[in-house]
């Protein structure tokens, strides 16, 4: 028979099995927690949203020879700053879409939305080809 002889060094390894205490943590709180759970008392509102009004964009187009048109009629700047104002007291407010061409300035396409947000507009988008 052998016999195993073990160094000087080591001794007995110690380790805690956590399994059974897990499993008794999920058992109380798979039982407490129904235990426990209240129902928060809600009043709704019975009145109904105001329906959203959507109107159509404006579109603002700039070529690459910096021309300004509002929806295919061609504007100049004064023109153009009075129109945004007129636009931006409507209510409900058109939302402004500029389609540029890849050939412009782009300080003209800045200068655009700078317009734009002076007379009031904060929805600026751009638009496709």
């Amino acid at each position: 028979m052998g016999c195993a002889i073990l160094p000087e060094t080591s001794r007995p390894h110690a380790e805690i099995n956590v399994t059974p205490l897990i499993d008794v943590l999920l058992i109380i709180f798979m039982i407490g927690l129904p235990v426990v759970k209240r129902d928060l008392p809600l009043a709704l509102s019975s009145k109904t949203t105001p329906e959203v009004v959507r109107t159509q964009p404006v579109t603002l187009c700039l070529d690459a020879a910096g021309s300004l048109y509002l929806q295919d009629v061609r504007i100049g700047r004064r023109q153009l700053d009075h129109l945004l104002r007129t636009m931006a007291a409507q209510q409900p407010k058109p939302s402004p879409r500029i389609n540029v061409r890849e050939d412009a300035s782009y300080q003209r396409v800045a200068d655009l939305m700078s317009a734009g947000y002076k007379a009031g507009f904060t929805d600026i988008g751009f638009a496709g080809h």
